[in-house]
C-alpha cells in the first residue's frame, strides 16, 4: 500500500504528560536530528500573542469552519484545504473538543506575558532552527518570526507571502521542500 497523506498511520508519543499525535512517511527509524522546525509560533510574550484570545472567539463566532479565518485568513484556497483534510477517512486524527480549545487558549494567554529577562533566553538554544511563517498570521504575528531569527543564534527565517498560521498547508510542497533541505544541511 502507497503512504500518503490520508493512509499514514497516527501515532503517538507523550511528553511532560501531553499526547501529540503524529504521523510517519517513509520506512522509518535512522538516527535522530538535532535540528528544530518552528512554524507559525512566538516566543514567549511575544507581539499580540496576549490578544491570541480575541482572534480564536472572532474565529468561532462565524458561520465557517473557524480554521479557515485562523489558518487561511479567510481564502478561498483555505475551503480547498479543508475539503482534502476533511476527505481523509482512516486513520484520522480526533477532532480536538472544545475544552481543548479552551485550555489552549488559557496556556497562550499565560504564554503572552513577557519574560523579566526579555528574550535573552533564547540565545541559550544552540540547535538549528528554521523558523517559518506565513507574513499575514493573525494568530502569531509575523514580527515575533524575526524575534525569533535575531535571537536564536543559530535560526534560519522563511517568510511566505500571502498566507497566515496554515502556512505549511498553504504552501505543503514549498515547505517540505524546505524542510528536508534544512535536515540534509543544505538551508542558506
Amino acid at each position: 500500500m502507497k503512504i500518503n497523506e490520508k493512509t499514514s498511520k497516527v501515532m503517538h508519543a507523550e511528553a511532560d504528560g501531553v499526547r501529540f499525535a503524529y504521523r510517519v512517511y517513509g520506512s522509518g527509524g535512522g538516527v535522530p536530528v538535532f535540528k528544530i522546525i518552528l512554524v507559525a509560533t512566538a516566543p514567549r510574550g511575544g507581539v499580540g500573542v496576549a490578544y491570541i484570545k480575541d482572534v480564536f472567539y472572532n474565529a468561532l463566532d462565524k458561520d465557517e469552519d473557524p480554521r479557515l479565518s485562523l489558518f487561511y485568513n479567510d481564502m478561498p484556497i483555505g475551503k480547498e484545504i479543508l475539503m482534502r483534510i476533511n476527505a481523509r477517512s482512516e486513520n484520522r486524527v480526533p477532532q480536538t473538543s472544545l475544552k481543548s480549545i479552551k485550555a489552549q487558549i488559557v496556556a497562550l494567554v499565560d504564554w503572552s506575558v513577557a519574560c523579566v529577562e526579555g528574550f535573552g533566553y533564547l540565545r541559550e538554544i544552540s540547535h538549528e532552527i528554521l523558523v517559518v511563517n506565513g507574513k499575514d498570521d493573525r494568530m502569531f504575528p509575523a514580527e515575533n518570526s524575526h524575534i525569533l531569527f535575531e535571537h536564536l543564534p543559530n535560526a534560519f527565517l522563511s517568510l511566505y507571502q500571502a498566507s497566515g498560521h496554515g502556512v505549511i498547508f498553504l504552501y505543503a510542497l514549498r515547505f517540505a521542500r524546505e524542510a528536508i533541505a534544512f535536515y540534509k544541511g543544505s538551508q542558506k
